[in-house]
Formats: C-alpha cells, structure tokens, sequence
C-alpha cells in the first residue's frame, strides 16, 4: 500500500497528531511524495492545502463537530511530524525537514541508540550529539524540535535541555500498567483470597 494511502487510513481515525517514521522512505527522497506526486503532509491536510480524502465520521467526533468545519479544524490541529529513529535518517534530517506540510520531527532516542549500536544508553554522549543536532537543525527550519522521552522527569530534563520543544512523554500501556499495579497494591490487603 502507498504511503499517503497508509497515512490516510490513519488520519481518518481524526488524530491531532500524526507521528509518521520518517525514515522509512529512502534516504529522505520519498518523503516528499505519499502517492504518486503528492507528499507526506499533504496525506494529512484537506484540499485544497492537501490530498486528504473526506470520510471523516470518526475525525468528526461521530456528529459533534459541524460537517463544514470539519476540514478546516482538522488542517488547523493535525500536527504532522516525521519520526527520526535510526542512523540513516541522520544524514537526510534536511530533506525529512524540507518535507512539504511536516510541522516538525520526533526523534525517538531508543531506537536510534540501537542503530549506532548502544541499545539503550540514551545518555550516551554520541547519541545526544546527534539528537541536539538534529534539534537544532528542525528549529532552525522553523519546524518543531521533538522527542519522545518515556515518563521518567530526568530524561524529560535532559531532552529539554538539548533543544526539544514537543515531548512526547509516557505511553498508554505503561501508565495502565503502573496504575494497575498501584492500585491492586493498595486493594491487595483487603482481598482474602
């Protein structure tokens, strides 16, 4: 399947923001186009901006927001970003930038250690290099600087520091487990079983 079909099935669903792995694509060369001449970001916006086909039940909130407004809300709060997670995108952070209608990028520092070879050492002092030139690379292209960064405050810390401006901070199934597991903490003493 065509990458804008894939993002279109995606947008569909009326996300606000659409993490998109920037590079899958080679080399930074097909970001510039999802289906054939359109690009990435335009997948995601409604004509006339985009290409973006209109079936927008769920992005419609199932009837809570006006069918006319629709499409302009939409272009308004999707927020396109392409994901920079392994070594090659690297040496393309430009021309992921330069993708017609990203707002920015999300570095996702877990998988990038392990394409440098330090899974999992994301404090490790090449690996922050990289990042910070990347951040600053998006906010110089006037694009936003993000990154995903788990839920520990430390690493929020330190990816701030080094330029990020959009976090993507926890995840769902985590915080489902951590609460879980808090609360069948507390009940446990009252269960006689």
């Amino acid at each position: 399947m065509p990458v804008g079909e894939r993002i279109r099935a995606v947008v569909h669903a009326g996300p606000q923001v659409a993490i998109l792995h920037g590079d899958l694509a080679d080399q930074g060369q097909q970001h510039r186009r999802g289906v054939v001449g359109d690009d990435v970001g335009g997948a995601c916006k409604y004509t006339p901006t985009g290409t973006r086909g209109f079936g927008p039940a769920r992005g419609m909130r199932y009837g809570a927001t006006d069918l006319n407004d629709c499409p302009r809300r939409a272009d308004r709060q999707t927020l396109v970003m392409l994901q920079i997670e392994h070594v090659d995108a690297l040496s393309c952070a430009q021309a992921i930038l330069d993708t017609p209608g990203v707002d920015g990028i999300c570095v996702g520092p877990c998988d990038l250690s392990a394409s440098l070879g330090r899974l999992g050492r994301t404090d490790d002092s090449e690996l922050l290099g990289q990042i910070q030139r990347v951040l600053r690379a998006a906010r110089g292209a006037g694009k936003l600087a993000g990154i995903a960064c788990g839920s520990d405050p430390a690493a929020v810390a330190r990816w701030l520091a080094a330029g990020a401006q959009w976090l993507a901070i926890g995840a769902d199934v985590s915080s489902l487990f951590v609460h879980s597991r808090e609360l069948l903490g507390a009940v446990r003493p009252l269960l006689s079983c």
